[in-house]
């Protein structure tokens, strides 16, 4: 007998206010009858500065038309090959720890990861999918 999936954990490094699709999907689902949760980094596309917005007043973001944002931090990406590595890399290390430290006893029926950045950028999402034997 297959597991009902009703609990969706969306992993991604670029989530609202910055503009992607990925704001529709979790919207679509939502609508659709899923409980849905975003695990995502702090707004910073794609200039590299955080958005001031969200600077001023982080708890604003953190709930997306009735979906529970989970924001990590990540260093922020400036015009050069350096710091978007580590942008990159700040978020694997930031979301990876945020998943067995803060998310782990969720329970997850399905985790579905948005790849825009480099491969590695899922390891958070495999990570969760482990943890919550998704």
């Amino acid at each position: 007998m297959t597991k009902s999936v009703r609990k969706v954990l969306v992993v991604t490094q670029y989530f609202w206010p910055e503009n992607f699709r990925v704001n529709e999907l979790v919207l679509e689902l939502q609508k659709r009858g899923f409980d849905v949760d975003v695990l995502t980094s702090t707004p910073n596309y794609p200039s590299g500065k955080v958005f001031s917005e969200y600077a001023e007043n982080p708890e604003k973001f953190m709930d997306y038309s009735g979906v529970k944002v989970h924001r990590v931090p990540q260093i922020t990406r400036y015009n050069n090959v350096a710091s978007l590595v580590l942008n990159y890399i700040s978020f694997v290390v930031s979301a990876c720890f945020y998943c067995l430290l803060r998310v782990r006893n969720a329970n997850y029926d399905l985790v579905f990861g948005v790849q825009l950045s480099p491969i590695f950028s899922m390891f958070p999402a495999i990570l969760c999918k482990k943890l919550f034997n998704a």
